[in-house]
């Protein structure tokens, strides 16, 4: 008798608690598989992957989520349209019966797509929460790397401080950017997180490194806009913008490198160079012709060493070549006798031009076997 009645119980129980029940069982986890290679090679939760886990199932249960907006708040924020939403969420199943979540999102845009963004967020909160959605390692919260790395750990902040401290160049500083943003909404690296205060303890670091990378003024304006919405805001999703150093030409450079007579200044004036090429501001032709002139064949003198190996490398024509001239800087670099910034930049160059060189003579191998 009991058992009759259970299972007429269950035949006129609603169907979306059963059915959603059945879609969380199935569901299973949605990991980090959205990756940055910039900086740091890590791994982020994709909103993409939670909606293609989950939409199948919806399918398969006979879930329908029906969204409605009942409220929506608008700001401007210097360029930045920001929106807020609250969304209620309708879940219905085959039988009629429902259940309702309301959740709230919040975007921005340099356009007119901050309020779809914003709701986009509120649809992957409401799914990640109603359906339990794990992440690909659920860990003890009272121990490992995230217990560890809580808000304000002044080891996380340390290493992000070291990171931005050496940044030379725009491709990195860009990269940096985004992975203080990720950091600060929690969606970095496992156990990576910045506080709020952080993030504005970053600005000064910022700034010094805009400056070495020669943003233009209304670049480094906006730099300083980004790191202070990220502090203000750390969950607001964004679009960073990229920033571009301000070009150098030859004649310039040509006179940085005549006016600088300190070794330090040399050596900097060096690395400025070497990023105008990097850039693309100057030509093979003129990069050659700077240190040919600054730099000539045998020219000595402790502030002329890094100038003068680097006149040698542009000349280099194989792999052994440019390794020993790698070794001659990075000695440089274990006896102090480089600044550290400068000697990283330019051992970058040389490993990025060694890579090249292997991968030409791999291709060439090839053509030869006639593959």
């Amino acid at each position: 008798m009991e058992e009759t009645v259970e299972r007429q119980r269950a035949i006129s129980a609603p169907k979306i608690y059963r059915a959603i029940a059945e879609a969380k069982r199935r569901i299973g986890t949605v990991g980090k598989n959205g990756k940055v290679t910039e900086y740091g090679n890590y791994e982020y939760r994709r909103f993409d992957d939670i909606l293609n886990a989950v939409s199948p199932l919806l399918d398969e249960y006979g879930i329908v989520v029906v969204p409605k907006v009942v409220d929506a708040s608008e700001r401007l924020d210097g360029k930045k349209h920001i929106v807020r939403v609250r969304v209620r969420y309708t879940w219905y199943a085959e039988d009629g019966s429902r259940i309702v979540a309301v959740t709230e999102g919040e975007a921005f845009d340099m356009g007119d797509k901050a309020r779809t963004k914003a709701q986009t967020v509120a649809y992957r909160i409401v799914l990640a929460q109603v359906l339990n959605i794990a992440y690909d390692e659920m860990r003890d919260p009272e121990s490992g790397p995230q217990h560890r790395n809580t808000p304000d750990n002044p080891e996380v902040l340390r290493r992000v401080i070291g990171r931005v401290s050496r940044c030379t160049d725009t491709e990195t500083l860009n990269a940096l950017l985004q992975y203080v943003a990720l950091c600060a909404s929690g969606q970095g690296p496992a156990g990576e997180v910045l506080s709020q205060a952080q993030v504005k303890e970053l600005r000064k670091y910022f700034g010094d490194a805009g400056d070495r990378c020669r943003l233009p003024d209304k670049h480094m304006l906006q730099l300083f806009e980004e790191i202070d919405s990220i502090a203000r805001e750390p969950f607001t999703e964004r679009n960073l913008p990229k920033f571009e150093a301000e070009p150098i030409r030859f004649a310039e450079l040509d006179l940085l490198l005549s006016q600088a007579t300190r070794k330090a200044d040399r050596d900097r004036a060096v690395m400025t160079a070497m990023q105008s090429r990097n850039l693309r501001h100057i030509t093979v032709e003129e990069f050659g012709e700077l240190f040919a002139k600054h730099f000539p064949a045998g020219v000595s003198g402790e502030e002329n060493a890094v100038g003068a190996i680097v006149a040698q490398a542009v000349q280099s024509t194989t792999i052994d070549e440019l390794a020993s001239h790698t070794r001659s800087i990075d000695g440089m670099r274990l006896h102090g006798k480089i600044d550290e910034k400068v000697a990283e930049y330019i051992l970058g160059m040389f490993a990025k031009k060694i890579r090249l060189m292997q991968e030409q003579r791999a291709k060439g191998a090839t053509d030869a076997n006639g593959g």
